[in-house]
């Protein structure tokens, strides 16, 4: 069976839902390009995928022929690029609070299943001739206050030394009953950071960065907000079956995952209506360019969340 399973982990996926899943990943995808040419001129290169490389994990069958690596820099952060033949497969980009953890879980799990099915019966299968290149994208202010809600929990064995290293604790303005500090403090110490160039969490950081997608050649652009249905629509394309997971694969409570859209706004708004308006602003023009490229949409006026 000569296909190929390469998921590039950049960490830790209201369009009209009458077309088919894997259409609507596709018409996404063709609104990607379309701005990225229109807004940055930037055209990607035929099968360039590029991304941060922190965490790349990957399967390929012994008899697929491998790509080409390479690396290159931005912003001081040091990203690989895969540039293959023409391949046939599945490559997925999901950035950092993106289901990152549930796209890993999913991977592993297709991959051991496939490996178990041609050890016990020698069949290699029919070959898929299908190919799919892959982002997976969050609202930016519903990633946000998932990474606040997940990074700093006090029963998060992460959240001390991540305070530590990025300084944070001089925004607290006082003691939290769950979290080491408010969402409130926390939106302080972003802008602040944004604003004085400091380092800022990769966790926290805009999606692409660490998936540039007018730079990588994604034909499908999945998106959180409807992980479980496009997922599975995603890997039906392939031939490739998805185990039944909930959306959230952390033990942390209090969390998007598996929200309606109807409860994921107003859990938004609640969070966002604490926060001045100029902050607010400028949060969103620290990810702006997230807003403009994956077509998310904010509304000041009702604090309201789009573009799922």
């Amino acid at each position: 069976m000569l296909w190929k399973i390469s998921f590039l982990l950049c960490a830790d996926f209201t369009e009209g839902h009458s077309k088919t899943g894997v259409e609507i990943l596709e018409k996404r995808a063709d609104i990607l390009r379309e701005t990225c040419a229109r807004d940055f001129h930037i055209s990607p290169q035929k099968g360039r995928f590029k991304g941060h490389h922190d965490i790349l994990v990957s399967f390929q069958a012994t008899d697929f022929s491998p790509v080409n690596e390479g690396f290159y820099k931005d912003q001081n952060q040091l990203f690989r690029t895969r540039k293959a033949q023409p391949e046939r497969g599945l490559r997925i980009c999901v950035p950092w609070k993106c289901a990152s953890q549930y796209v890993k879980h999913i991977h592993g799990v297709v991959i051991s299943q496939s490996e178990e099915q041609r050890r016990l019966t020698g069949d290699k299968g029919e070959e898929n001739l299908k190919s799919s290149t892959v982002l997976i994208a969050r609202h930016p202010f519903v990633r946000l206050i998932s990474s606040w809600n997940d990074k700093f929990l006090r029963v998060n064995i992460q959240s001390a030394p991540m305070m530590k290293r990025s300084n944070i604790d001089r925004f607290v303005t006082y003691e939290h009953e769950t979290h080491r500090i408010s969402f409130e403090d926390f939106v302080n110490y972003l802008v602040y950071a944004a604003e004085n160039k400091e380092k800022i969490n990769h966790h926290f950081a805009p999606q692409h960065i660490m998936c540039p997608p007018c730079v990588s050649d994604f034909d499908k652009i999945l998106k959180v907000e409807h992980l479980k249905d496009e997922m599975v629509a995603l890997f039906r394309n392939h031939d490739l079956h998805v185990p039944e997971l909930e959306e959230t694969y952390h033990e942390q409570t209090g969390g998007f995952g598996a929200a309606e859209k109807d409860k994921l706004i107003t859990k938004v708004r609640a969070r966002l209506k604490t926060i001045p308006t100029e902050t607010i602003w400028k949060l969103y023009k620290f990810y702006k360019k997230d807003f403009d490229i994956l077509n998310y949409s904010f509304d000041m006026n009702m604090l309201k969340i789009g573009g799922f």
